[in-house]
């Protein structure tokens, strides 16, 4: 495993970011040694009910689990394999991820398809902008370094997430769909799933 190898990428070394309490974060990519808390992260934002399609019982249920998927992104972030997972820490503390993972099959090898998490103590605070941001930065960079590059970014979020939908719109990314009743809560509440994406130049 590549268990001290960070995002080698130019451009995705560690920089800090400037947040609303005046703190800073520490964006960089993923290692292995983040399997832990970002088992945490996603767990917490997983209690929100907000922007995880996942169940809880459909998350790694393994610190080892964790690892071998971050594993993969490091391993494949220029290889054409998977793609990239991005961090944000705070005095420490996990506080968020946004992975980015490229498509198999060879004609739809310039798409990604992002997923973004924040933790609900660290939400407000400029953090997801900041991982959306560098996730775009790590998209634009794959056209320096592979062909095809990834020239094409989706995401979806269940209806009513205003705030994320906001979000994703000042960064560009534009509304190509609403599929109506497509998620189903384990209650058997039926949601809005929509869809979005971002067109790189």
């Amino acid at each position: 495993m590549s268990s001290e190898t960070p995002h080698a990428a130019e451009g995705l070394d560690a920089y800090e970011v400037a947040l609303k309490d005046e703190r800073s974060a520490v964006i960089r990519g993923a290692t292995i040694a983040d399997a832990a808390q970002q088992l945490t992260v996603e767990r917490e934002t997983h209690t929100l009910g907000k922007g995880t399609m996942q169940l809880l019982e459909e998350l790694s249920q393994s610190v080892e689990e964790q690892e071998r998927a971050i594993d993969r992104f490091i391993a494949g972030q220029w290889a054409g394999l998977e793609g990239a997972s991005i961090v944000a820490e705070v005095d420490g503390e996990l506080a968020g991820e946004v992975n980015l993972k490229r498509f198999p099959l060879a004609r739809l090898r310039h798409n990604a398809r992002l997923g973004l998490g924040v933790s609900p103590k660290f939400q407000a605070l400029g953090i997801g902008r900041a991982l959306m941001e560098a996730a775009i930065r790590w998209a634009r960079m794959t056209q320096e370094h592979e062909d095809p590059g990834v020239t094409r970014i989706d995401l979806s979020h269940i209806g009513g997430n205003d705030r994320a939908h906001a979000l994703y719109e000042s960064l560009g990314f534009r509304q190509v769909g609403v599929h109506t009743n497509k998620v189903r809560d384990p209650d058997g509440t039926l949601r809005t799933d929509v869809d979005m994406e971002l067109l790189l130049d």
